[in-house]
């Protein structure tokens, strides 16, 4: 099993970080509320910050669950990619191939059964949606990870 950690910016909404004025609106959603753990119009004093912080949980654990929609019956990644949010001609839960190379990647082992992963040139290049109009992106990432078992 490898936990992963990493980082996604979801206020930039796949836009450009210079395209003030579409970010200031997909930011301003008040259904988008919940990602950011912030209270939505309807959170009034004095239940509302709870309210708010019971959402931003439920985000938070639905995201993680529906990553694990992509694992098989034993719990390994079945290769696919899964999209987790609903993009124009690209439904949520569409899937499709994943490709990933690894340039250089390190692991150390600094215990019996751990190890410790670094992989600064991984490229990755999800397709979760192949009808109608493919939908894939390339991704550059810095893979930090932490393997344990086995």
């Amino acid at each position: 099993m490898t936990l992963l950690f990493g980082v996604r910016d979801n206020d930039m909404k796949d836009l450009a970080a210079t395209d003030f004025d579409r970010l200031a609106v997909a930011n301003a959603d008040p259904e988008g509320q919940r990602e950011h753990c912030l209270r939505a119009v309807d959170h009034d004093e004095p239940t509302g910050p709870s309210l708010a912080l019971g959402e931003c949980r439920a985000f938070v654990r639905d995201t993680l669950l529906s990553a694990l929609d992509g694992l098989d019956a034993e719990g390994r990644p079945d290769g696919n990619s899964v999209l987790l949010t609903d993009l124009v001609g690209a439904p949520a839960g569409s899937t499709g191939p994943f490709l990933g190379l690894s340039f250089l990647g390190v692991e150390w082992k600094y215990a019996p059964g751990f190890y410790l992963t670094i992989d600064p040139t991984y490229i990755a290049f999800p397709i979760p949606h192949v009808t109608g109009a493919p939908f894939g992106y390339l991704q550059y990432r810095f893979l930090v990870g932490l393997e344990f078992g086995g």
